[in-house]
């Protein structure tokens, strides 16, 4: 064991008496690089720390089970009397920290992930202290008392809190981004319903799934879109297509990864977007494709058709296949339903359409290169994102539904690779147009990201 300096080992015994219970930390503030524990990296076995049972309420050090970097931690599960510590195997000098530079005197709270900016859901114990001890001092007995004998003047003299309408969509204002998303998804879904039928004539198995709406009132019931499942000889003539695209991926290797997730910043590169400037855009594609995800994994889920790994292991796909079925396909559902909504609020900037739908599609390929899905998964996602682009325009806007949209693999389309224009006549006519129940907390988020959409243009170019 190393020799260890009396004077340093004062200053950290002084500096851990500060720290008796260290109740949410509070003792640490003025820790900057916790400089009084230069000396820990010398106290390779110092087996007297287990009796300083003043450590025992560390609460702000639970997680650090897992501090990474600190081998000789791994027993400091609550902190109890910091038996684990038992050697710390020198803590590598404590390489693993750097000194903790980074909590420099915790600045604004930093490390306090309880605190989480004073969020008042998560705040600490220490917060909640602070803050009830500051509302002591700042307000006395005969406050209190004043202020409910003016709660219940009925003079009209008293303030009185805003009172909303009741059911007013324009309450939204006023709500968390997290839950105006739970309640606009909800609202589309009001009506979305799906069944199972057969499809060749005489038949009894089902081969189909639709998608289906049906009106508050109970009439008028409509089909949205249906998906015929291809046999398996179709799919297994896509697997050619699988297995060729896969030469592709080392070139891919970057898109496929960044698109695991929705291309937010490839969206938002096309249509000058951005999450200070245009936030109700950005909810509102949120909202689509939450509930583009509710609707596509209840038709994979019925469809029922396996992925490429499960008929070929030779597929090896380069990310790992998603636990659900193959068609179709989510990310090119969502890729194309966003490319339709976000032409749409960019009315004033034509050019954005085409940039959109090529995006669209390469983010559809990226799935195939990738070795998890088949192109026709690609074109059942394009034929259903343009029929929840109509259903999701009607019901916020206003209008008729005019046509739905029927999936099926015929013509030799399982030979060939996804290509939009070779669906892009799914389209059945309605033979008369079905008026859709209005979504009214859609259309005022649509509203809302519609007018970050406008550019008004007032500059004229000049001869000379």
């Amino acid at each position: 064991m190393s020799r260890i300096d009396l004077e340093s080992f004062n200053q950290a015994l002084q500096t851990l008496q500060g720290m008796q219970g260290m109740q949410g930390m509070q003792g640490m503030q003025g820790m900057q690089g916790m400089q009084g524990m230069q000396l820990l990296h010398a106290l390779h076995t110092l087996q007297v720390l287990q009796g300083m049972q003043g450590l025992q309420n560390l609460q702000g050090m639970q997680g650090v089970q897992g501090a990474q970097g600190m081998q000789g931690m791994q027993g400091m599960q609550g902190m109890q009397g910091m038996q684990g510590m038992q050697g710390m195997q020198g803590m590598q000098g404590m390489q693993g920290m750097q000194g903790m530079q980074g909590m420099q005197g915790m600045q604004s709270a930093q490390g306090m992930q309880g605190m989480q900016a004073l969020d008042g859901r998560q705040a600490s114990p220490s917060y909640i202290h602070m803050v009830n001890g500051i509302r002591r001092d700042l307000s006395s007995g005969r406050d209190v008392l004043d202020e409910k004998l003016r709660l219940k003047d009925d003079t009209g003299k008293s303030t009185r809190p805003a009172y909303p309408d009741i059911g007013a969509h324009g309450n939204l204002a006023n709500w968390e981004p997290q839950f105006r998303n739970v309640v606009i998804v909800g609202e589309l879904l009001q009506g979305i319903s799906y069944r199972l039928e057969p499809t060749p004539t005489g038949s009894t198995a089902a081969t189909s799934v639709v998608v289906e709406y049906t009106p508050k009132n109970g009439k008028g019931k409509v089909d949205l879109a249906k998906f015929v499942r291809p046999n398996q000889a179709q799919f297994v003539n896509q697997m050619e297509f699988v297995f060729n695209r896969a030469s592709q991926r080392d070139a891919r290797a970057n898109e496929i990864v960044s698109q695991l997730s929705p291309p937010l910043a490839q969206w938002a590169s096309i249509c000058n977007l951005h999450p200070d400037r245009t936030p109700r855009t950005f909810e509102l594609i949120n909202a689509v494709l939450s509930f583009a995800l509710v609707v596509t994994q209840t038709v994979k889920h019925m469809l029922a058709c396996p992925r490429p790994v499960q008929y070929s292991a030779l597929v090896q796909p380069v990310i790992q296949t998603p636990g659900h079925g193959t068609l179709p396909s989510g990310h090119s559902t969502e890729a194309h339903l966003v490319a339709h909504l976000l032409t749409h609020l960019k009315k004033t900037s034509p050019d954005v359409e085409q940039p959109l739908l090529r995006l669209a599609k390469r983010v559809a390929d990226n799935r195939v290169v990738a070795g998890v899905h088949f192109p026709i998964d690609s074109a059942a996602g394009f034929v259903l994102a343009d029929a929840l682009f109509q259903y999701i325009n009607v019901r916020s806007n206003g209008g008729a539904l005019t046509h739905k949209h029927e999936f099926a693999v015929i013509d030799d389309l399982d030979r060939v690779d996804f290509n939009s224009a070779d669906w892009g006549k799914s389209k059945v006519a309605i033979s008369s147009g079905l008026t859709l129940d209005a979504a009214p907390m859609l259309n005022w988020m649509w509203d809302a990201a519609a007018k970050e959409s406008k550019v008004a243009c007032t500059a004229k170019l000049k001869n000379g």
